[in-house]
Parts: structure tokens; C-alpha cells; sequence
């Protein structure tokens, strides 16, 4: 199968997941005849069966959402999956064949390099796919899947498990994002997040009368297969490979599995909308200004309860949240042929995946827990952590597994927490959610419950090409992302950041940042 080649992405894929198939059969054989395998073929046996999944999963999501066109593909997609699938089968299926039926040597650990290395180059090249087919022109129909509560029911935690659709915990109009799940989904059980959503009330301080039971939180859900779904407990090994091309130039480096970036419909139809010049057609919002308020006043009413939710409470009520303004000047410099660093090639001559942070380039000075929360590993890139205070005064909160950078916790029920879902505004045009300031943080050496005094970097200029700015407080941040507003930023950075542009967003849609012109 390996020198066959095909005329549509779909059989492509196929390929890879066959060949990902015969490995997990023939080191199944291995072990009938040896009885017992090393820890190192254990290891191999896994990610073979996880990148089948993963593989296959990436595809159906994305065959799912632009129908057909991506079945076919293009000849790019099409040559990068080849490769692959020769790849697995000269050095994976090969091997495994020759320990199986001549007793061969093997070296267990090079090979699941190969493996895992492989399924990150197969999801990077339907992601690189899908980018291509938005580009080229709108994607009609594209909108936010219905929420589905028994399918949410049936998919948080154990499966025996029940929520009540009519409970006060339960928001009824969310698109999926945002879901705790690993890089590589697994074989094993189920862990999904759930946030809770800022009513509208909480937002620009607009009062409303609705009751506070029925918007104490928002949950998110992940609208991949359900197999996918089922994998997300699966933790993969960090690889050793020599990279090429996305991976690198000849350089053997340890890679951790490549996560695909979680889907945003709102963000695929900007994208589309905006290559064909739609996005100019965008109506303007009227901007709503409220009294300027210094966000570092420690009795600011938006910002003076990031103090935990108590362990033992877990339906607290929440207080509506006012407005935060503070409406800075905009400075404005020319967007056309920006230079990327020290480099004298434009930013159209640079690949956007260069730009973005990675482990290549040291995730371009994010810290490596924000880095890994954009592109959706979020299993990995927080951790509930409790605050010492007696028997009943223990206190739950958020905080970065790679530095200090903490977040308040808000339970959701008994078993499930969520993150801090309030809406702030702090200049004219922008508004976002804590999960947007732990996506932009910086290495956080000192514990401060206070988030906003941590030190952010700005994906956006990363993006542009141009060296990461660092801003010391949320304040000094939100000043420089106004420049952003002109012209709005584009491409897989959206994604990253789940950024929704152009437009105001109502609250009840999911973004972690809105930037509007």
C-alpha cells in the first residue's frame, strides 16, 4: 500500500490509519509469542492504536464541516499523506515484521518517535488543508452546532452520571470550544470541561432581570466523534526525532504530539468572509463608555474577587460584574511589509506556522502552559490546585503546570469545575475572558491570586512577524491589543485564541477574545 497513490485525501487517510492498524496487529502477534513485552513495546502498542484514532478523528471533524471538497483535497494534502503512510510502513511495519518472524532486533523506542512523529505530521497536513480550502473562498453554511444536552450528559465525567437540563448549571446556547482534552486523544475514558457563563448582566454593567440561577455558568463541549471524545485521558510521551520541514531543518530535538487547534465555526466564516472582502461590509457597534476606572484599584468591583470559590461551596451565587473602562489612545503605524525580526524578507514570505509560538522557537517566550492551552492541550497546560486554610476554609483555584500564573476556580457541581467565564472590557473595541490572559502570560515566577499583575505577550504580533512585546498588567496589555484593531488579525491566531473580530459579540457566544473595528 505504501507505493499506491491516490486521488482523493480521504483514501489517503485511509492509508495511514491501515498502516497504523498493521502495526498494532503485528506487535499484537509479538505479544501472543512472547508472552509478555517491555515497557518500551507497551508504549509503542499505545500510540499505535491512538494515532489510528487521532488521524482518523482530525478528518471526519473537518470531512464533517466542508463536506466533500475536503474528501478530494488537493495534491499537497495529498503527497504529505503519502509520504507518511511509506514513512510507517518502511521503518515501523518493516521492523516489526522482522522481530516478529525472524527475531530481529528493534529498537521499541525509535519506532514509536516514528509513530508519534507521524500522526502529528498527518494532523498538520489536514490542518494545512482545511486553512487552504478557507482561503480560497466562503465556506457556505457553516454555523455553531445545536447544544446538545443528552450527548453533554452522556460525555462529562462518569458515564453514570446525571445533570438536570433544567438546572440553573446548564447554558443552552453555546458553539464548541474549549474542552480539556490532550494532544492525542486516547483509548481510555472521558474528561470534559465545563465553564460557567457571564450573564448578560455581568457585562458592561448592564443591569438585567433575568434570574441569577439561570446564567451561574456556560458548558463546553466538543463536537468531534464520539471515539474521540472517549480519549481524551490518553497522555502521550514526549518524541525524539529527526524534523524536517514543519518539525524543523535536520535537527533531532523532542517533540511533544502536535494537539489540532479547537474548532470555532464563528472564526471559519471570518476567515472565509474576509478573503473575499466581505469582512469590509461589517457594521460598526455603537461603542458603550462607562466611568474610567483604574483596574489596579484594589476595591475596582470587577477585579477585587479573583479570591477563590470556596472547595466546600459548589453553587455560589455570582454578583453582576460593572463595566471596566479605561478608553486609551490608539497609535496606528503602516501594516504593509512588516519585517519578521532581523530578517529582511516580508511577512508574506514568511509561513504563518513559523510565527506562531512552538517548541522550535521556544514558544516565541510564552510561557510553555499558555503555549500549550492555544492549541487546546489542556489537560496539561492547567491544574486545580487548593489553598491551605483549615477544614472548611480550604480554597480551589487554577494554576499553570509550567509556572505561577493562578486563575479562580468557579464550581460547576460536586465533581466538576469550571474557569472564570465574567466578560471584561478595559478598552474601547475589546473585550475578553481570563482563559485569553492564561493563553498571553509569560513564565510567572511569583504566586499572586491577582492575574492581572502578571507580565502577557501578544500572540497578535507574533502573528504580524514582528518580536513579542511584553506588557507588565493587564492595563498596559489591553492598551497595546487596541492597535490590533486596524487591521483586525487573521489566520490560524484566531483559532489559538479563539478570537472573534470585526463585530461585538453577544456574551452568550464563545470567545475567549472579541476584537471589533
Amino acid at each position: 500500500m505504501s507505493g499506491q497513490l491516490f486521488d482523493r485525501v480521504s483514501d489517503c487517510v485511509a492509508a495511514v490509519c491501515s498502516a497504523y492498524q498493521e502495526g498494532f496487529v503485528v506487535i499484537q502477534n509479538i505479544r501472543a509469542k512472547r508472552k509478555q513485552l517491555e515497557s518500551s513495546a507497551q508504549e509503542l502498542e499505545v500510540s499505535l492504536a491512538h494515532g489510528e484514532t487521532a488521524v482518523k478523528d482530525q478528518y471526519e471533524k473537518s470531512r464533517r464541516r466542508y463536506g466533500e471538497a475536503f474528501a478530494l483535497g488537493d495534491q499537497v494534502a495529498r503527497d504529505a499523506l503519502h509520504e507518511i503512510t511509506t514513512h510507517l510502513q518502511d521503518q515501523v511495519i518493516a521492523s516489526l515484521k522482522g522481530h516478529w518472524q525472524q527475531d530481529a532486533s528493534v529498537d521499541f523506542i525509535a519506532l514509536q518517535d516514528v509513530v508519534d512523529s507521524s500522526q502529528d505530521r498527518a494532523i498538520l497536513a489536514l490542518m494545512q488543508l482545511r486553512q487552504r480550502m478557507i482561503t480560497l473562498g466562503p465556506i457556505e453554511n457553516i454555523l455553531p452546532p445545536p447544544l446538545n444536552i443528552s450527548s453533554i450528559i452522556n460525555n462529562i465525567g462518569d458515564s453514570s452520571q446525571e445533570l438536570d437540563p433544567t438546572s440553573s448549571i446548564i447554558a443552552s446556547s453555546e458553539t464548541s470550544f474549549g474542552i480539556f482534552h490532550t494532544p492525542s486523544k486516547s483509548i481510555s475514558s472521558i474528561s470534559s470541561t465545563i465553564r460557567p457563563i457571564t450573564p448578560p448582566g455581568e457585562t458592561f454593567g448592564i443591569q438585567h432581570s433575568a434570574p441569577l440561577e439561570s446564567s451561574l455558568s456556560r458548558m463546553s463541549i466538543d463536537t468531534a466523534s464520539h471515539a474521540r471524545k472517549e480519549s481524551s485521558q490518553y497522555k502521550p510521551m514526549a518524541t525524539t526525532v529527526t524534523t524536517t520541514g514543519f518539525f524543523g531543518i535536520g535537527k533531532r530535538t523532542k517533540v511533544e504530539p502536535v494537539v489540532s487547534p479547537p474548532e470555532n465555526p464563528l472564526v471559519d466564516e471570518y476567515l472565509a468572509d474576509a478573503m473575499q472582502g466581505a469582512a469590509k461590509d461589517m457594521s460598526r457597534r455603537t461603542s458603550i463608555s462607562t466611568t474610567a476606572t483604574s483596574i489596579y484599584e484594589s476595591e475596582h468591583p470587577a477585579f477585587n474577587s479573583w479570591q477563590d470559590h470556596r472547595a466546600q461551596s459548589p453553587t455560589m451565587s455570582h454578583k453582576p460584574t460593572p463595566s471596566i473602562s479605561s478608553f486609551k489612545s490608539v497609535r496606528r503605524y503602516p501594516s504593509t511589509n512588516r519585517e519578521v525580526l532581523t530578517s529582511n524578507r516580508s511577512i508574506a514570505e514568511i509561513r504563518p506556522e513559523d510565527l506562531l509560538p512552538s517548541e522550535m522557537n521556544g514558544y516565541a517566550g510564552f510561557c510553555k502552559g499558555a503555549w500549550r492551552q492555544q492549541i487546546g492541550d489542556k489537560k496539561r497546560a492547567i491544574e486545580e490546585r487548593v489553598r491551605p486554610g483549615g477544614m472548611y476554609n480550604a480554597a480551589k483555584y487554577w494554576q499553570c503546570k509550567h509556572c505561577k500564573f493562578e486563575g479562580r476556580l468557579v464550581p460547576i457541581n460536586k465533581k466538576l469545575n469550571g474557569y472564570d467565564m465574567r466578560i471584561f472590557r478595559l478598552v474601547e473595541g475589546i473585550q475578553f475572558r481570563w482563559e485569553f490572559m492564561f493563553k498571553s502570560h509569560i513564565p510567572t515566577k511569583d504566586q499572586d491570586a491577582n492575574p492581572t499583575k502578571a507580565t502577557f505577550g501578544c500572540m497578535f504580533c507574533c502573528a504580524d512577524g514582528r518580536p513579542m512585546p511584553s506588557f507588565n498588567g493587564i492595563q498596559a496589555f489591553m492598551a497595546h491589543l487596541a492597535e490590533h484593531r486596524d487591521p483586525l488579525p487573521m489566520g490560524e491566531v484566531l483559532y489559538r485564541m479563539n478570537c472573534l473580530v470585526g463585530r461585538q459579540a453577544a456574551p452568550e457566544e464563545d470567545f475567549d477574545i472579541n476584537i471589533c473595528r
